[in-house]
């Protein structure tokens, strides 16, 4: 540590400090009359206290500071990152990987730790500090493991990752893409078995999320065999408890796969749970893997949903693929020279750019209105403005001068006519802009706002997406075009149209749903994987159908095991009114459910049925992916080692140049004025000299 003295003034004021405690100090004693009697030696002292006391307050007024810089050491820091999902364990070794290789890992950290400072983590589906090694994770995300280090040693002096892994993965992005971010050397340690071992398994079971009654729905099973030729295994899929289908497989070679592709009639309304099931075969090295479960919602009619463009326009072609994603749409795309019956058989028209400037649209607009249809109005360039104020709704655009402007979305928080997931919400804020009207906009009460408008980085209170609704009359706008660019953008930044599908199908699903005169309304899904979060809500009308937050929820859950469990549904803030209740993940089975609310005396209550089905994606795939792992070492300067090898991966580290300490020096000023000794001193130095005067006569 060095030291220095710095001041707000010029340090040449030192010295005029010094001759005027001198001179302050001379004139206090020189020819004081009544220390005439006093020892020279006392009165020099008394001088010398006065003088240093008055130079010290001085010097004090010129602001000093005691300018020092410290250097500290910092350790490099060893990351252990250890996978700890199913997979690890299904091979020849899991005895091992259990119990020794446990050990040999501990030992390899309490031999670093003397050189290096270390943080441990697990990772499978999360990413655990200082977690255990039970191998009991149900998925993987490696790319979340390196995210994590990412944002967790930012800035701090990280050596090595030492990553203990199979190599498989199967949730999140691709490890290498992620990784590529850090720059410090990944030493691998390859986990696992990339020999083939002898497996039978159900590789996949696809169906449809929605069927309709009364019509049959495709299934396809995929059935895949390592090492097991000539042997025999049977498939069965079950409807329920019921077998309805079944064939004997001869498994032809080593590496066999078959895909059976059947037809499953829809013929009951509700949740259809389907299970297909091999046999398990001697030697198997897992039979988890030897059953899928899917689950198909049965429903008794489609939602009717015509799109209607002004002319062919990119947004047009986004929406309609987005909604024919779901089955329980019904979706036609037309322009209005095409329209040949009447608008009323449909659930929702979205109307793009329509009325516009070169087509009013005046007839099927007052079919549309006059029926009650739910219109969703999509607002640009095309648009006449002056048309859509000419129909009265709850919006008013007062247009200047026909121009428009690029306007970026600001997701409303307090809205509350459907959710929006999070992930959602925040890729709608980062999508381009929508071209928008420029102008002012007046909305009546009684409608709810989605998005309101960014203009130019500002917040506004204009609306960009909105909903209203009277009796069984629903009407919602999108102010502004370029909509496809939204879809592409989410494309980009996920790799794939999962986000932009379900916020569309959130907005059609909303609108074309028949408002049903109910009390109490309760929503839940009847599907959840393993470990998927279930969230339950509830709003509960009064008499006169207005929507209240002073009721009494409940909720009564029956387990698989008859056990009951009972919850509370309260309102949150920025929920506007709706009620919830997150239970977390259950385990795998059925559960049925009974929610009651209590209002003025009457008591509503509704009941349904949830199925949780297992994850088995960790038993999918036996066969460790070390080139993977080798890959992630060699771009980042690491190696590949073997269990057996963790003292050769000891020795490396130890012998790497790069993973050195790294020394941070920083510079601090420090207030004299604000030292206690420094105040004691001058106390100490005062009070001895008026003790000493005293004694001698002063005062």
């Amino acid at each position: 540590m060095s030291l220095g003295l710095v001041s707000e003034h010029s340090l040449w004021f030192i010295p005029l400090c010094l001759v005027l405690a001198f001179a302050y100090s001379f004139l206090l004693y020189h020819k004081d009359s009544k220390f005439e009697d006093v020892r020279k030696l006392i009165l020099k002292t008394m001088f010398a206290i006065r003088f240093v006391a008055v130079f010290f307050l001085l010097f004090l007024l010129l602001a000093p500071m005691l300018r020092y810089f410290s250097t500290t050491l910092e350790k490099p820091i060893i990351v252990f990152a250890q996978d700890n999902s199913r997979s690890v364990l299904i091979n020849k070794d899991s005895v091992y990987y259990k119990s020794q290789f446990v050990k040999e890992v501990e030992r390899l950290k309490e031999k670093l730790s003397q050189r290096y400072e270390l943080a441990a983590y697990t990772f499978g589906a999360k990413v655990t500090k200082d977690g255990s090694f039970d191998f009991n994770e149900k998925q993987t995300d490696i790319a979340q493991m390196f995210d994590e280090i990412s944002t967790r040693f930012t800035n701090r002096n990280l050596g090595a990752v030492v990553l203990l892994s199979d190599g498989i993965y199967n949730k999140g992005a691709n490890p290498l893409n992620v990784a590529s971010a850090m720059d410090v050397p990944v030493y691998s340690v390859a986990l696992g078995d990339t020999v083939p071992q002898r497996d039978l398994a159900v590789s996949q079971l696809r169906t449809n999320k929605t069927a309709f009654l009364n019509t049959k729905f495709p299934v396809q099973i995929s059935v895949s065999a390592n090492q097991l030729l000539g042997r025999k295994a049977k498939l069965v899929l079950l409807d329920g408890d019921k077998s309805i289908f079944e064939q004997d497989i001869l498994i032809g070679s080593n590496s066999y796969f078959r895909n059976f592709d059947l037809l499953v009639d829809a013929d009951k309304v509700g949740a259809k749970h389907l299970r297909a099931k091999l046999t398990t075969i001697e030697g198997e090295i897992s039979a988890a893997n030897n059953s899928k479960d899917a689950m198909v919602d049965v429903v008794d009619s489609k939602q009717k949903i015509l799109i209607i463009g002004n002319s062919p326009h990119p947004d047009l072609n986004a929406i309609y693929v987005a909604l024919q994603q779901n089955l329980a749409y019904d979706v036609s795309l037309s322009y209005p020279d095409k329209i040949k019956k009447s608008l009323k058989e449909y659930n929702l028209v979205i109307l793009h750019q329509l009325p516009s400037n070169t087509n009013s649209f005046t007839t099927a607009l007052s079919d549309l209105l006059k029926n009650q249809v739910p219109v969703l109005f999509i607002l640009g360039g095309q648009s006449s403005v002056p048309s859509i104020n000419s129909l009265k709704t709850f919006v008013t655009v007062n247009q200047q001068n026909q121009q428009f402007e690029e306007s970026q979305a600001l997701v409303n928080k307090n809205f509350s006519l459907f959710e929006l997931s999070d992930e959602i919400r925040e890729a709608v804020e980062n999508n381009p802009p929508l071209l928008v009207p420029f102008g002012d906009y007046k909305i009546s009460g009684g409608s709810e706002v989605l998005i309101y408008q960014k203009v130019k980085g500002v917040s506004t209170s204009k609306p960009q997406i909105v909903f209203s609704s009277s009796g069984d009359s629903k009407l919602g706008f999108i102010f502004g075009e370029g909509l496809w660019r939204w879809k592409t953008y989410m494309f980009v930044h996920t790799g794939q149209h999962r986000l932009f599908e379900d916020f569309v199908g959130k907005i059609a699903q909303y609108m074309s749903l028949k408002a049903v005169k109910d009390n109490f309304v309760v929503g839940v899904k009847k599907i959840y994987g393993e470990e998927e979060p279930i969230e339950f809500s509830a709003e509960v009308y009064n008499q006169s159908y207005e929507l209240v937050d002073n009721a009494k929820v409940s909720l009564e859950l029956e387990m698989p095991d008859k056990k009951k469990m009972a919850y509370e549904l309260y309102t949150q803030k920025n929920k506007s009114k709706k009620y919830v209740a997150n239970i977390g993940s259950l385990p795998v089975g059925k559960y049925f459910w009974k929610a009651k609310a209590e209002l003025g005396g009457k008591t509503y209550s509704k009941a349904g049925q949830i199925d949780v089905l297992p994850l088995q994606v960790e038993a999918d795939n036996s066969m460790a992916n070390h080139q993977l792992l080798n890959q992630l070492s060699s771009i980042h300067g690491g190696r590949l080692f073997s269990p057996n090898r963790l003292d050769e991966l000891y020795q490396t580290i130890m012998d790497s140049k790069e993973i050195a300490p790294v020394a941070y020096s920083e510079k601090k000023l420090q207030d004299l004025i604000s030292f206690k000794p420094i105040f004691f001193l001058l106390l100490l130095l005062l009070s001895l000299e008026w003790l000493i005067r005293k004694y001698n006569g002063g005062y």
